[in-house]
C-alpha cells in the first residue's frame, strides 16, 4: 500500500481447510502502514490448484443453505434494499465472484429496482448454479474479465478484493464498468477484531491460507479506493461468526486433533455460531471492533 518492503512476519500456516498443498505460508505486516500480506504469493498459475472444485460455497451453501446461512441472507437483503433503493427501476448489478448466485436470489427477492443481474467468477464448477437460474455469468478472473463500460449501478464483491493478485488494477476496472453514480459495495475480513487476535499466529480464517493475499487497514482501503476515482467513501463493521468456527477448525486440524472435534466446529453447527455471533455483538458494541468490514464508495 505505501511502496515499503519492510515487512515483518506475524503469522504463518498451511492450507487448513482444504490441503491443496502442504506448502507453509507467511503473513507479513508492513512497518511503515500496517498492511498485512501473504508470502510468497501464489502465481496466477497456481489458482487452478488453490481454488479446488469441492470448495465449500461453490454450491453447498445454495443446495443446502441451513439456519444460520438463511438468516444471513434475509439480513443481507436488508441492507442491500437500503443501500440501493434510489437506483431508479431496471438497475445493473454484478456480482464479483458470485458462486451458485446466491447474493444475486438475494437482490433479486429483496430489491426488484434491480432487474439486471451478472455475475462473474473465476470456477467454472462454482458457477454451474448461477448459470442454471439464468443469471449471465463471466467466466474469468477479475483482472482478466472483459466488462462494458459505464454500464453497472452497483458492483458487489464479497470476500474477493483480498484474493486478487492486483487490487489496484481491479478497483480501476470496477470505476470504469460503472455508471456515474454508481455504487461499489466491498467486503473484505477486517484486522481490528478480537477474533484476529485471539488466532493471529496463523489460524485466523481471515487469513484462508493460501487464497487470501492481502489484508487492508481502513485508511489503506481508503486510499485505494480514492486513488481510482471514487468518491463518498464510508465504511460499516460487520459481525462474521463463522471466523471464529472456522479459526477453532483450523487449530484442530493443525494440532491434529481426532476428525469428531473437527468436524464440531463445521458452518452447520448453528448453537456456535448463535454463540459467537453474540461474542461479536458484543465486541462490535462495546469494543467497536469486528471481524468483517464493508466498504462503499459512488463514481
Amino acid at each position: 500500500m505505501c511502496g515499503s518492503a519492510d515487512g515483518e512476519i506475524v503469522a504463518s500456516g498451511w492450507d487448513y481447510q482444504y490441503k491443496t498443498t502442504m506448502q507453509n505460508f507467511d503473513w507479513l505486516r508492513c512497518r511503515a502502514c500496517s498492511h498485512h500480506y501473504i508470502n510468497p504469493l501464489p502465481t496466477k498459475a497456481a489458482l487452478g490448484a488453490i481454488y479446488p472444485s469441492d470448495l465449500k460455497n461453490y454450491g453447498e451453501f445454495d443446495t443446502r443453505p441451513g439456519l444460520a446461512f438463511r438468516i444471513k441472507s434475509r439480513l443481507d437483503g436488508r441492507r442491500l434494499r437500503a443501500l440501493t433503493g434510489h437506483i431508479p427501476d431496471g438497475g445493473r448489478l454484478l456480482d464479483v465472484g458470485c458462486a451458485a448466485g446466491m447474493l444475486l436470489d438475494t437482490v433479486k427477492r429483496s430489491c426488484p429496482n434491480i432487474t439486471v443481474l451478472e455475475g462473474l467468477e473465476i470456477s467454472e464448477a462454482a458457477a454451474v448454479g448461477a448459470k442454471r437460474k439464468g443469471y449471465k455469468t463471466y467466466i474469468s478472473t477479475i483482472e482478466d474479465a472483459e466488462l462494458p463500460d459505464d454500464y453497472y449501478d452497483v458492483i458487489m464483491m464479497q470476500q474477493v478484493i483480498e484474493h486478487v493478485h492486483d487490487p489496484r488494477r481491479v478497483i480501476a476496472k470496477l470505476h470504469k464498468a460503472l455508471r456515474p453514480g454508481g455504487m461499489l459495495v466491498m467486503e473484505t475480513p477486517h484486522l481490528n477484531s478480537w477474533d484476529h487476535r485471539a488466532f493471529s499466529s496463523g489460524h485466523w480464517e481471515g487469513y484462508h491460507i493460501p487464497r487470501h493475499f492481502n489484508l487492508w487497514q481502513t485508511a489503506g482501503m481508503e486510499r485505494l479506493i480514492t486513488e481510482a476515482g471514487f468518491s463518498n467513501f464510508s465504511f460499516t463493521k460487520r459481525i462474521k461468526p463463522v471466523h471464529w468456527t472456522f479459526s477453532l477448525q483450523n487449530r484442530a486440524i493443525a494440532k491434529g486433533r481426532p476428525q469428531w472435534v473437527v468436524n464440531l466446529f463445521g458452518v452447520r453447527n448453528f448453537a456456535l455460531l448463535a454463540f459467537f455471533g453474540v461474542v461479536d455483538v458484543i465486541q462490535l458494541y462495546l469494543a467497536r471492533k469486528a471481524s468483517d468490514v464493508q466498504y462503499v464508495a459512488t463514481k
